[in-house]
């Protein structure tokens, strides 16, 4: 029964760890977004007005997934706070 136990903790870290490294590559992916908007308005030399709404929308998404990755995050300490009783 502990083996199978460990299995599962090992697979349950594992997947924790994968889904970590997601959130932080939409992180990098989404940031890279918010950066390009204010740049390619300047480029084209277009107002500030042009893609206001876009900028807003981009940095609540970069704040949403800020807010899923402090969310999974604590998941290790759920996780981590599992104990196996003796002999299990």
């Amino acid at each position: 029964m502990l083996k199978e136990r460990l299995v599962a903790a090992e697979r349950i870290a594992a997947e924790l760890h994968d889904a970590e490294h997601a959130v932080d590559q939409a992180i990098v992916k989404i940031a890279q977004l918010a950066a390009t908007l204010p740049i390619a308005r300047i480029d084209t030399k277009m107002s500030a007005i042009v893609g206001q709404e876009a900028v807003a929308k981009v940095t609540q998404a970069v704040a949403a997934a800020a807010g899923a990755r402090r969310r999974g995050l604590a998941q290790h300490h759920i996780c981590g706070g599992l104990e196996f009783p003796p002999g299990a």
